[in-house]
């Protein structure tokens, strides 16, 4: 079997490279493909954990072990967050050959203590990388035979050739890619900026049109410009052409170009109303017969959910708690809401405090704890217009609420 590793290569679009495309026992792998693929001939691959299921494991040991820890005071206030970075820390550790002991360290000793407590956290990239480190020495019957990187073995990651290092000792070839020879004629100004570029020697450059720089006082007018090179040229002088948008939003040079008739590129910003499409399914959702707790869940833990992040955190809480609406720790945590949100209307206008209160309380619960519907009778068509309208307002109102107030 033969490979070519890039460290960008995970993800759902195919990777470009000429060296193995569509061929059999030829692949092209990221760090997780590789380690699913080694994974699975030594034996080891085991379930698929999602990352939200690994910070909510690591949320729970964190609450166990968070008395006087130093993240306690964060976690208090926005415990998924909290996990999700200390859950990246943790992992950076591992990637670094941590075992999960102390080391003298107050902040690594307090994870140590957190990486003992119950539940056990699955199993990461860098967990996964780093068990066939051990593992793969002393397993015989390596199908792979070459491992071609794209990237230099010197610019990855310490675990990435530590890994690498290991496979060549179990007898895998390894190799680099080999970036190719410049195009560009010897002597003209771009060969001499693709040689200054790749780390040689600083040529004045003697203005033979091979290489040009276009400025713009606008963004607006470097798109007009671009597009109206792309259109001037001729098809074959593009052969090859390669167009860079460091902000990754070509939204501009799009409209330019389709107004030539030149295919546009579609890297365009996100549609304003892509938030709005991923809430509507989990409000139907949580609105269906039997309650799915997880569905709850998913929509209080939105980086911007659908109700006040602080009020979020205790409803996520109470339902992690007990799976369910209605219990002792739900009913407590509309307890602390309602008065946390009198205290804070109060303090403003004591008069319409209550009445405000209850205006709130109103419209968080139509989002938590609504009526439940049988899926095979559908819903009423009111309800599903008022839903709709939620998330509408919700929508139009989420850039102006902060994430925790």
């Amino acid at each position: 079997m033969n490979l070519v590793f890039g460290y960008e290569a995970d993800g759902r679009v195919f990777p470009d490279a000429d060296s193995a495309a569509g061929m059999l026992d030829k692949a092209i792998v990221g760090p997780l493909g590789l380690v699913q693929m080694i994974e699975t001939q030594v034996g080891l691959l085991g379930p698929q954990v999602s990352n939200a299921a690994r910070i909510a494991t690591y949320a729970t040991k964190l609450r166990v072990t968070g008395n006087g820890r130093f993240w306690a005071e964060s976690y208090a206030k926005d415990p998924w967050t909290t996990a999700s970075t200390l859950l990246d820390w943790r992992d950076g550790l591992v990637a670094g050959g941590w075992k999960g002991g102390e080391a003298g360290v107050a902040r690594v000793d307090d994870l140590a203590t957190a990486e003992t407590a119950s539940p056990p956290l699955p199993a990461g990239i860098s967990d996964r990388a780093a068990a066939l480190i051990d593992a793969v020495p002393n397993r015989p019957g390596l199908r792979i035979r070459h491992l071609m990187l794209v990237e230099p073995r010197a610019l990855l990651p310490v675990l990435w050739q530590r890994l690498i290092a290991i496979l060549e000792q179990a007898g895998v070839i390894v190799s680099e890619e080999d970036p190719g020879v410049s195009s560009a004629q010897p002597g003209s100004d771009l060969f001499k900026v693709q040689n200054a570029l790749a780390g040689g020697s600083l040529e004045p450059l003697c203005g033979d049109g091979t290489f040009t720089i276009v400025e713009a006082d606008t963004e607006l007018m470097a798109a007009e410009v671009v597009a109206d090179w792309l259109a001037a040229s001729p098809l074959e002088d593009l052969d090859g052409t390669v167009i860079l948008e460091p902000t990754g939003d070509t939204s501009l040079l799009d409209h330019g170009l389709r107004a030539r008739d030149v295919p546009a590129l579609g890297l365009s910003a996100a549609s304003p109303w892509r938030g709005a499409l991923q809430v509507l399914p989990l409000a139907f959702a949580a609105a269906w017969r039997p309650f799915d707790p997880r569905v709850l869940l998913d929509l209080l833990l939105l980086p911007r959910p659908p109700i006040d992040g602080w009020a979020a955190s205790l409803l996520s809480r109470a339902l992690s708690t007990e799976p369910g609406i209605g219990g002792r720790a739900w009913r407590q945590a509309w307890d602390k809401i309602e008065t946390r949100l009198v205290e804070r209307f109060t303090a403003k206008d004591a008069a319409s405090a209550q009445k405000k209160t209850e205006t709130v309380l109103e419209d968080w619960r139509a989002w938590t704890e609504t009526d439940s519907f049988d899926r095979r009778h559908g819903m009423p068509l009111a309800d599903a217009r008022a839903i709709c309208g939620r998330v509408v307002v919700w929508h139009l109102t989420v850039r102006m609420r902060p994430f925790f107030s």
